[in-house]
């Protein structure tokens, strides 16, 4: 393989780093946060736990086993005279992982509903209390920034063979 065709290679490699840093960014940042600030004129309505699914996974590291927990919480709500059931417990997946119980059911909860479009309801529209507000920003900017840095080095290397 010539050099020119390894560093075009290298320079695509780099786009696309920074390119799927960008949608991980959005999907995992941007998206819940829109969803949080739309959520704050959401109308407060009474959610009923129906079932409460628990999946535990344990995954192996280098410093030993550690088990992440999901909990996938269904509940009902009536909203203007009419029967809803959701499954959106938070808008940010981590809220739900990090609870230390699921709830029980039959527990009655505060959750919040679209007037919108009633069929749309969570009950935690906050950011979880574990999140960093740090990390996931600043690790996907260091993503962005390895995409952008690595596709201008190859770039510029790529017009120095010209």
């Amino acid at each position: 393989m010539t050099k020119r065709k390894r560093l075009k290679i290298e320079f695509v490699t780099f786009v696309g780093v920074a390119l799927l840093s960008v949608f991980v960014l959005y999907l995992s940042i941007v998206l819940p946060l829109c969803r949080i600030s739309q959520a704050k004129d959401w109308e407060p309505v009474e959610c009923l736990v129906k079932s409460v699914e628990f999946d535990e996974k344990i995954h192996q590291g280098t410093d030993g086993n550690f088990v992440s927990k999901n909990f996938v919480v269904r509940y009902s709500y009536e909203y203007e005279g009419e029967m809803f059931e959701s499954m959106q417990y938070a808008f940010m997946g981590i809220a739900s992982n990090h609870l230390s119980s699921p709830p029980p059911i039959g527990l009655i909860q505060t959750g919040y509903v679209n007037p919108e479009d009633p069929r749309q309801a969570v009950i935690i529209r906050t950011l979880p209390e574990s999140f960093s507000i740090w990390f996931l920003p600043f690790g996907g900017m260091l993503f962005l920034a390895c995409g952008i840095g690595g596709s201008v080095s190859a770039l510029k290397k790529i017009r120095k063979r010209h």
